[in-house]
């Protein structure tokens, strides 16, 4: 994916007419003010206006304050959520509004020295240089959000070709939002493309590197691809700027797991589970490193403790009864995988677990009957396949 740049000098352009239109209308604002200042008729509509004008100016200040704001993160496509996207028509629509009802109530006054005074010093040059200088970036941001937004449903519906291309057209308009880039790449991973999503997450990086889920998306996109130990970087990135995130050490503990450095994994996920006691998923893969270490018992006490939490979690129930018959407590283990089976009958890791712990018991039929289960459901698998081989073996030599 190519990058996108803007134009340097289109930057320096934007600046000095964003700085040209908040100068104009503040010089506008002082001109209002002179005239009730320095007016000679000091009557009761004077006053009246006066305390009105002490009224509309401070949320004519806002306004101009939030309208400058909102515009120059439109120009510079710095919209991250819809709340400033909220915030920019509500400035916009409020300002106009009470400034509209301020020049109504000139006319209702018949004082058209206000009215026309306040007409051409404000209302008028700020509508024209405003919508001179943003109606085409305005409209533009405008439209890029609606696109944004059906995007992200297509990508939250698995409609993956119809968001890229949303996402694709936007980034390929210059409309440089770093969450845009962010979930194309979230687009490319889910379709397999990982070099695409890289290359996506990185500009995203470029554009706000101070993002947690970009380094998070980034760092799981190289794990896919087994570059750990780039991943391993993406990771520590990500808690630089937020340490107390569990699943950030869950995933930094995964990529160290991998690496096989073992005991480094250990700390990752106490630390996240020191966040989060009841983080299962990481209890989990703690038993998978204990498991690596061939140290079972120690396995089997993670397993304990995720069946607290969760008495009906199968995949444990397995893991556990494979720990117990890998430990010869092959009884036992038959019992939790049986449990497992009744709550999953199709799973085809428990159905080789339970090949795997009647060959054990020495009833080798029943062994590969259920080998033969597990392979119809997932025939790619090399761990069923050579333990299905090495089995007949076992059969051929007793006959």
């Amino acid at each position: 994916m190519g990058e996108v740049v803007e134009n340097k000098q289109n930057q320096e352009n934007k600046q000095e007419t964003i700085i040209k239109v908040f100068k104009i209308y503040s010089i506008a604002m002082i001109f209002l003010f002179a005239i009730f200042i320095f007016n000679n008729y000091f009557n009761f509509s004077d006053i009246f206006f006066l305390i009105l004008f002490l009224i509309i100016a401070p949320t004519s200040l806002v306004w101009t304050v939030l309208t400058f704001f909102f515009v120059f993160h439109m120009m510079f496509g710095r919209i991250e959520s819809s709340i400033l996207l909220k915030l920019g028509f509500v400035s916009l629509l409020s300002g106009y509004f009470v400034n509209i009802i301020y020049v109504i109530i000139s006319i209702s006054f018949n004082d058209i020295n206000y009215f026309t005074g306040y007409l051409a010093l404000v209302l008028i040059p700020a509508t024209i240089w405003i919508w001179r200088t943003f109606s085409y970036n305005f409209r533009y941001n405008i439209i890029s959000y609606f696109k944004y937004r059906i995007a992200i449903k297509h990508y939250n519906n698995g409609k993956y070709d119809k968001a890229l291309e949303i996402y694709f057209d936007l980034a390929k308009k210059n409309y440089e939002n770093s969450s845009i880039y962010y979930n194309l790449g979230s687009t490319y991973f889910y379709q397999k493309k990982y070099k695409e999503a890289i290359s996506a997450f990185d500009k995203a990086l470029s554009l706000d590197s101070q993002n947690k889920n970009y380094w998070v998306g980034k760092g799981i996109t190289l794990s896919n691809l087994e570059k750990y130990e780039d991943a391993l970087k993406s990771f520590e990135e990500a808690l630089k700027i937020d340490k107390k995130d569990q699943v950030l050490w869950y995933y930094k503990g995964n990529t160290l797991y991998n690496l096989e450095k073992y005991g480094d994994a250990l700390k990752c996920y106490d630390e996240s589970l020191r966040l989060n006691p009841n983080y299962i998923q990481v209890i989990k893969y703690k038993s998978f490193v204990f498991e690596d270490l061939k140290e079972y018992d120690k396995a089997i006490i993670e397993c304990d403790k995720i069946l607290e939490l969760d008495p009906e979690n199968s995949g444990t129930l397995n893991s556990k009864g494979y720990f117990l018959s890998v430990l010869d407590r092959l009884d036992e283990g038959l019992e939790y995988i049986n449990k497992s089976l009744e709550i999953d009958p199709k799973d085809p890791n428990t159905l080789h677990g339970k090949a795997y712990t009647l060959e054990k018991l020495g009833k080798f039929d029943e062994a590969l009957e259920y080998y033969d289960k597990a392979l119809k459901i997932d025939p790619e698998d090399k761990d069923f396949i050579e333990d299905r081989e090495n089995l007949l073996k076992k059969m051929n030599k007793n006959q």
